[in-house]
């Protein structure tokens, strides 16, 4: 039997409002004096996915009607003309991408991370909202020194990084920081559960930063409640050219060959196009079963398998809708910081067979993209 009528209209009016009242929370305004608010954006670096992840952020924007949609195009490794141009060319009644407000230390130039900061901080009022990404920016960032609103992503572990407090408080009212707080724990679980490798091995720098990009703390933490062995080498990349980063990654690739039986890829520096291909290729000709921390696309270049972040289509939504709540005037203390990625399993099937690994039924199964 359906229902009464005059309860399904009750329950359609409900909806309404309530989708309503979710659509007003994200709603585009202009400032109390009518002008546009200013974005700048603060990068530790030109790693590709925080281009990636503020791409997707713009266009979270245009959904919500902050900008008038249109493509946006690729300037590859060239951050800095991508904000020049979104500064020339997107339009909006609402926001003003600020020329000057473009802030990086380049390739993760060290002698040039602190001026950028100074600039920054000399500018730092200028701007209503800061779109930042990746570690060293939230460091440089997140403190008292400056009181405009920042909103961080694509950080590995702000919390083991010191960029917040919590996953429920950035410590700063004018802080808002990501965070996925088991994202590297599933990884490592799900690859344990398929592979059931004893020797784990893992390039990182042992650094600060180098342990927070390899979430070194979940590695050391899942070796003891999973029983296996972490074989680990040492591969700087700080204050070094980018030359020299991917060979000590090829390095570490080589003196893996017999040492492990299987190797969780992090992020590193030296994993360049041409740092990449020869470890993977290494990894492969032993058949060294391979995870990539950082998702699909080292999986499509010859990584066995990862789970990546949907295309960072829906982290892009959450950080357009923070950034919305934030531009509308709410503390970005007081706004959740806590993303959970939907769980994309990506599986090489190519790789698979070069290796000799033959996923089961279930595998396959729960595999959303199979790459050959």
């Amino acid at each position: 039997m359906g229902w009464p009528k005059r309860i399904i209209l009750f329950v359609s009016v409900c909806v309404l409002m309530v989708a309503s009242v979710f659509a007003d929370d994200v709603a585009p305004v202009l400032k109390p004096d009518n002008s546009r608010y200013r974005l700048a954006f603060y990068e530790g670096g030109q790693y590709p996915d925080y281009l990636t992840i503020l791409k997707q952020t713009l266009i979270g924007l245009m959904d919500l009607g902050w900008i008038e949609s249109t493509e946006l195009p690729d300037f590859g490794k060239d951050h800095k003309k991508f904000w020049l141009w979104a500064s020339q060319t997107l339009t909006s009644p609402y926001i003003e991408f600020a020329k000057d407000g473009y802030f990086s230390p380049r390739d993760f130039d060290k002698t040039l991370r602190l001026s950028t900061q100074q600039d920054f901080l000399s500018k730092a009022g200028e701007f209503d909202l800061v779109i930042a990404m990746g570690t060293w920016a939230g460091q440089d960032l997140a403190n008292s020194m400056h009181h405009t609103p920042v909103m961080i992503g694509s950080t590995s572990d702000p919390i083991g990084a010191g960029i917040i407090k919590s996953t429920e408080d950035s410590g700063f009212d004018h802080v808002h920081a990501t965070v996925d707080p088991d994202r590297y724990l599933r990884q490592i679980k799900i690859f344990h559960e398929i592979i059931g490798f004893k020797k784990l091995g893992v390039i990182y720098e042992n650094s600060t930063e180098g342990r927070t990009y390899a979430a070194m703390d979940d590695l050391e933490q899942q070796s003891i409640d999973l029983n296996f062995e972490l074989v680990l080498c040492e591969a700087p990349f700080s204050g070094v050219d980018i030359t020299v980063a991917e060979q000590n990654v090829i390095r570490c690739s080589e003196n893996f060959a017999d040492k492990v039986d299987a190797v969780y890829i992090t992020v590193h520096r030296g994993n360049t196009l041409m740092g990449f291909k020869y470890s993977i290729h290494s990894f492969n000709d032993h058949k060294i079963p391979t995870f990539s921390q950082l998702g699909a696309d080292e999986v499509k270049n010859g990584a066995l398998m990862s789970i990546s972040q949907a295309g960072y289509k829906f982290v892009g939504q959450f950080h357009a809708r923070v950034a919305a709540r934030i531009l509308r005037g709410e503390t970005p203390r007081n706004i959740g910081q806590i993303y959970t990625s939907p769980a994309r399993i990506v599986l090489n099937m190519t790789t698979a067979e070069k290796i000799g690994f033959k996923p089961t039924v279930d595998i396959l199964l729960v595999a959303d993209e199979i790459v050959r």
